[in-house]
């Protein structure tokens, strides 16, 4: 979990920008952008802070965490930003799809100015909420969404493929609630004839959701990694296949895979000293255990133990570095998971970058919600083969 209080932009110049106009404060914003830009020609705005208004009227709230955007057009000067917002299930004011608690807001943003011309619920009706999904058995009606975490807006490849035309290019908004073994995974509707409807994705798994990122190289498959960002937390892989019928969810294959988890090979990476690959630098092949998601996600996680899927420190966020290339963003380590004949063994898991302890990697913790953690924010930029650190402090 990240906790935002401002959406900023960084934007490269053609000319080096002086340290007095580096940071520059949005119209829209009434603070300056908490980012600093180090290298020349580089300035960073701020477009909108907890508490300003768009030019509707429509404030933003907290708490914001996972973000998505789309460019609105060549003919348009806006693209749109669509937020989490991770509040607990009874936190906040009734929103407009009638409960209280996280939701998902819309934001049209001026190329040009980087004005923020419009926001809104995301979701305007409960009659927009579909909950269940087991079997396409969904029922029609408002549910209180809890603490709705990072996020992902796939690239339309994701669902959608070319060469034969299968999936939608609809856009849908991935995420899932971070709240225990019973978080559910959901798919909002950004974009086409059915926006504004979000529907419970059952079969992606339930447990204590960080993020669902899904492969942009898939093909007519859709593969979904699913990250439990619990301690100990596992990692999940969803397999369906995109349709041409059904649903915008149906089409894109999110209704009839199956889930797996990742089942390091201990003996390969720690001698088979441990189960827990919280600690120590993880090295070796995979498999992938089934887990059953007609049950409920305390059930998913007991089987999922019993079947000995792997337990990371807290596997949080991730990223597609191609087909066969996942890297993963726990706190500790940096990690690849890899299927490709070019990996040991065909599937294998690495790690890239290694930090002692429970505070490390790339996200910033500290309070009770950083488990003792120390503020140690930073910001990195991948070189291959290295990470570095880039503007930290």
């Amino acid at each position: 979990m990240i906790r935002k209080t401002l959406i900023a932009t960084a934007v490269a110049s053609a000319f080096v920008a002086s340290p007095a106009l580096a940071q520059v404060q949005g119209p829209s914003s009434s603070k300056t952008p908490y980012v600093t830009p180090t290298a020349p020609g580089w300035s960073v705005t701020s477009i909108i802070t907890v508490g300003d208004a768009a030019l509707n009227g429509y404030k933003m709230v907290g708490i914001p965490d996972g973000l998505g955007a789309y460019d609105n057009g060549p003919n348009s000067d806006t693209f749109t930003v669509l937020m989490n917002h991770e509040l607990g299930d009874t936190q906040g004011v009734a929103r407009a799809h009638g409960s209280k608690g996280a939701f998902v807001s819309e934001w049209v943003i001026n190329k040009t100015t980087l004005q923020v011309v419009s926001g809104q619920d995301l979701v305007q009706s409960a009659a927009n909420v579909y909950t269940g999904g087991l079997g396409g058995s969904y029922t029609s009606g408002t549910t209180s969404f809890a603490r709705l975490c990072s996020a992902d807006l796939p690239a339309v490849s994701a669902f959608y493929n070319a060469k034969t035309n299968k999936g939608t290019q609809t856009r849908i908004f991935m995420n899932g609630e971070e709240n225990g073994d019973g978080g559910r995974a959901f798919g909002f509707v950004a974009t086409g004839s059915n926006k504004g409807k979000v529907y419970e994705l059952p079969y992606l798994g339930k447990f204590s959701w960080e993020n669902s990122v899904a492969n942009p190289y898939s093909g007519d498959k859709t593969v979904v990694i699913g990250l439990d960002d619990s301690t100990p937390g596992q990692v999940y892989v969803y397999q369906g296949t995109k349709t041409n019928s059904g649903l915008d969810i149906d089409k894109a294959g999110l209704t009839n895979g199956t889930l797996a988890g990742i089942k390091v090979n201990v003996a390969a990476a720690q001698g088979g000293a441990s189960g827990n690959l919280e600690q120590g630098q993880i090295n070796g092949s995979f498999t992938t255990v089934g887990v059953d998601t007609t049950v409920s996600g305390a059930i998913q996680q007991t089987d999922s133990r019993s079947a000995g899927v792997t337990e990371f420190a807290r596997p949080e966020d991730g990223y597609w570095a191609d087909a066969k290339t996942f890297y993963l963003s726990p706190p500790v380590p940096i990690t690849t998971v890899c299927w490709s004949p070019r990996c040991a063994n065909r599937a294998a898991v690495q790690a890239v970058l290694q930090r002692s302890g429970r505070c490390g990697g790339l996200r910033q913790r500290h309070g009770h919600n950083g488990q003792g953690c120390r503020h140690v924010g930073r910001l990195r930029r991948r070189h291959r083969p290295f990470l570095r650190q880039h503007g930290g402090r």
